[in-house]
């Protein structure tokens, strides 16, 4: 019976730590896509990760108390027994870093130059509005500000960026969002380009925005640079 024991509670240390690896990857590295668009909840999986992780924290400090006082007693010396606790420790200061406010900023930017392959993170932030809720629908707009058009010759060569005026589907995205108060906030622009970006995780091509309202829901970001004002707004939509 004790070897049991002793085999259920390595057994659950090491479930945890390859849980914790697996949702920590997905958290670390920021993982913006969207594992189920048509759940309830749509969220990215880098939120999941944090939620779960959240949730993982006691279950496995839990299991690593076990491992602490049953296991390696005669082979691990108590200070170096301690280390069982790493697992959990590092869980609790992901699950901590995910609820305490970050810099949204800097991830709004670093998203789109990964995605649109064009540095606009070097922007100054002179606007923000989200109003998503709880289940994760909703809008919400950024504006930064560029001390130069440095980006413009850029988007003239990019594949990813095109040039005003916006299609028609994502024109009726913006303009016929009628009470959305982050759509209602974006001017009027005749003089740039725009990047759109679907952020379904099953989107066979998450540039193409002739699918836009051809799904269940909208998931999907817009972004649009003014050159005549070296203003980008970025415009993300959920339903």
């Amino acid at each position: 019976m004790k070897k049991l024991g002793t085999g259920i509670i390595v057994f659950l240390n090491v479930v945890g730590i390859l849980c914790l690896i697996y949702y920590a990857g997905s958290y670390i590295l920021h993982d913006t896509s969207i594992s189920n668009p048509d759940a309830m909840l749509p969220m990215q999986r880098w939120e999941g990760a944090g939620i779960t992780l959240t949730v993982g924290t006691i279950p496995l400090f839990v299991a690593n108390l076990l491992a602490f006082l049953t296991i390696w007693k005669e082979k691990i010396k108590k200070p170096g027994r301690f280390l069982l606790f790493l697992p959990g420790l590092l869980c609790l200061i992901l699950a901590v870093s995910y609820w305490i406010p970050s810099d949204k900023n800097d991830n709004t930017l670093s998203w789109l130059y990964e995605k649109g392959e064009i540095n606009v993170i070097w922007g100054d932030m002179v606007y923000s509005k989200d109003d998503h809720g709880f289940h994760g629908d909703g809008s919400s707009l950024a504006a930064y500000h560029y001390t130069d058009s440095s980006m413009e010759p850029e988007m003239e060569e990019s594949k990813l960026w095109k040039k005003l005026p916006l299609s028609n589907g994502v024109s009726d995205l913006i303009n016929n969002s009628i009470g959305d108060e982050c759509a209602e906030a974006i001017p009027v622009v005749t003089n740039g380009y725009y990047f759109y970006y679907d952020r379904h995780n099953d989107a066979a091509d998450p540039y193409d925005e002739s699918d836009l309202w051809n799904g269940s829901s909208i998931n999907c970001t817009v972004a649009i640079y003014d050159a005549d004002e070296d203003i980008l707004y970025i415009f993300k939509k959920d339903t």
